[in-house]
């Protein structure tokens, strides 16, 4: 069952959810060898660890062909090490202020008891009796504006750049954890407390840097992920269990009623009367003054903090009031005025009312949509379908009126030079930072983009915004999905050939970083206007183009560079090729007609797959055995009896 559930967690495929598991689970670990050595009984520690480590190992290996390809895709992304010494941050991982830009506040922390301590979300929803509201009626702002505004409200007033609201693990929820640390004597009790300080100030990120930085800095793998925040996903495991199996003991008499009663006042007190000291007192500790305020006018600024006190203050209240009825029924159960099903019962509709409730602030029946809405959305407009008649077999789009980094729509049409992903390769990142992104400066050619990468990048149409509608431009430069080159410019590192970059011709010249001069030394260009190469057909994972000349070419090919996986074959046989233009892929053909063939085949994948077929089979296999021996000892016991 560990095997089987722990191969699913890693399917899921979320692997910064599945590393905060390992740090869950290595706690646990350390606490159970400090009590196993306390109590001289390590032998019972190695077996159980001994099982779960052979358990993760088929786990491991029933994804290996993802966790491969994965390990071996790393590298390349920006989560390995940067080439460009303008980049001093990535050494090997995420630049640090890139990982640590959604970082909890300090006093973040209390939205786990109090779901607005922070105002909730970036772009939250006000009624009409806020103070908001009141303003945009008092000048007459027209109702559409209105709705608009009370829809996007900027409550949140946190450290994070912007949230789609906070982690809340329920008011009663936080009152069981206290009463757990107070009442269970079970030593899994410093398991849970050790993995819920360690995932508080992991969260707090750049607001608590030492701590931050030595587990960026020295912790394995830490370094590969971005928003620490999330980790507070373990406090949502560690409370609620803690809370829970509090409640279990509870129901199970393992405590002096005495002694319980007078821990449950004190967890009121501590927890409830935080509530109620900030429902009162808050606005007297905080300025409620958020880091974007400055953007807005001085009026609506005031009408908004105004409304951050209060849903401040409601919340403070409201989380009292499900502490005091929690209480009061644990209170009612251990003195016996009510019975088991009643405190199950309520205190079930409790955590179910306070976590529903704050969940339909941010996910309610205006967030969905019909499917015919969803699919209007990405109707091919006239732009679009214009595009389209292209006839190409392969070719690129560059929308200058969307987010580079962030644009999913021309994607869903076209094959575009943008798009979001959260593993970007580090070299395309640094053509997106450093040509895409910024004018021509050294030709003045007038676009705000390097318009000799996007030639080289193949990218035939522009889309822009003209008249607050979309037009389209054709890019008569495109250099096509392969062209021969005239010459060769060998460079010495990542730097200058990205600095190249800026002045070339790329239709008649190539940059090659010397790390591949071996492959083009020798070659001598020679003139054939005759010469041609053209695409024949385009699959994700293969391609195949069709070459004619009367002399030794180099091609370059109009497709990104990325090893291992990619092969490259002429006439069937395996050949060399390069990386050059800091992103392209290049290769030396030989005079005549030739076909040149990539196909993506990575080891990583094929082999992986293998052994993750076998790895499975033999959990499945444990597993139906583990079954089969089940019903074997249970037909035994009936003939027996």
């Amino acid at each position: 069952v560990t095997a089987i559930g722990l191969s699913l967690q890693i399917y899921a495929n979320h692997l910064q959810i599945t590393y905060y598991l390992f740090l869950l689970l290595l706690v646990y670990g350390i606490v159970e060898l400090i009590f196993a050595i306390r109590n001289k009984d390590l032998s019972s520690l190695w077996k159980a660890g001994g099982i779960a480590v052979v358990c993760a190992l088929f786990a491991v290996l029933s994804n290996l062909s993802n966790l491969w390809s994965t390990y071996e895709y790393l590298p390349s992304t920006i989560r390995g090490p940067a080439e460009l010494s303008s980049n001093k941050e990535s050494t090997g991982g995420l630049d640090k202020d890139y990982a640590m830009s959604w970082s909890y506040g300090k006093m973040e922390t209390m939205t786990l008891l109090i779901p607005n301590f922070y105002g909730g979300s970036s772009n939250s929803k006000l009624g009409d009796g806020s103070n908001l509201a009141a303003l945009l009626k008092q000048y007459q702002a027209p109702p559409a504006q209105v709705t608009s505004f009370l829809n996007n409200a900027p409550t949140y007033w946190g450290d994070q750049l912007f949230t789609s609201g906070p982690v809340y693990v329920g008011a009663l929820v936080c009152m069981l954890f206290l009463l757990g640390l107070l009442v269970v004597r079970d030593h899994w009790k410093w398991w849970i407390l050790s993995a819920s300080i360690l995932a508080i100030l992991l969260a707090w990120g750049k607001n608590f840097q030492w701590f931050s930085d030595f587990f960026f800095y020295y912790f394995p793998g830490y370094n590969k992920f971005r928003v620490v925040s999330m980790i507070l996903v373990l406090i949502g495991f560690t409370f609620p269990f803690m809370g829970f199996m509090t409640v279990s003991k509870i129901l199970n008499g393992e405590f002096d009623k005495d002694f319980l009663i007078s821990r449950l006042k004190i967890s009121v007190y501590v927890a409830g009367g935080l509530c109620l000291l900030f429902a009162i007192a808050g606005p007297a500790f905080f300025n409620f003054q958020g880091a974007g305020d400055a953007q807005l006018q001085k009026e609506i600024i005031d009408a908004v903090i105004a409304d951050r006190k209060s849903l401040f203050r409601s919340d403070a209240i409201r989380s009292l009031v499900f502490i005091l009825l929690g209480a009061a029924l644990i209170w009612a159960y251990v003195k016996e005025r009510v019975n088991k099903n009643v405190l199950i019962g309520g205190i079930v509709v409790l955590v179910f009312v306070d976590m529903f409730s704050v969940g339909k602030r941010y996910l309610d029946s205006d967030d969905f949509i019909s499917k015919n809405d969803y699919s209007r959305y990405f109707e091919a407009t006239q732009v679009d379908q214009l595009i389209q008649k292209e006839t190409s077999k392969d070719y690129r789009v560059f929308n200058l009126g969307a987010s580079l980094t962030a644009d999913s729509r021309t994607s869903y049409h076209h094959k575009s030079l943008g798009g979001y992903s959260a593993v970007k390769l580090r070299r395309y990142q640094d053509i997106i930072e450093n040509q895409l992104t910024k004018a021509d400066s050294t030709r003045n050619t007038g676009f705000p983009f390097n318009k000799s990468v996007v030639d080289m990048l193949n990218a035939k149409y522009l889309i822009y915004k003209a008249e607050n509608r979309d037009q389209v431009m054709p890019n008569t430069g495109a250099l096509d999905n392969a062209w021969f080159v005239r010459k060769v410019i060998l460079v010495n590192n990542a730097d200058d050939e990205m600095a190249g970059l800026n002045n070339f011709n790329p239709a008649e010249e190539v940059l090659i970083d010397k790390r591949f001069e071996e492959q083009v030394s020798g070659f001598v260009p020679v003139m054939d206007s005759a010469a041609m190469i053209v695409l024949k057909s385009y699959e994700p994972n293969k391609l195949l183009y069709n070459s004619s000349s009367r002399n030794e070419q180099l091609a370059v090919f109009s497709e990104i560079y990325y090893q291992p996986g990619w092969d490259a074959y002429i006439d069937g046989k395996a050949a060399n090729h390069f990386r050059c233009n800091y992103i392209l892929r290049g290769m030396r053909l030989p005079a005549g007609e030739h076909t040149i063939e990539f196909r993506f085949e990575p080891v990583s994948y094929y082999t992986g797959e293998k052994v993750a077929m076998a790895g499975s089979g033999i959990i499945l296999l444990f597993l139906i055995g583990l079954i089969a021996k089940e019903f074997i000892d249970r037909k035994k016991d009936v003939q027996v009896s």
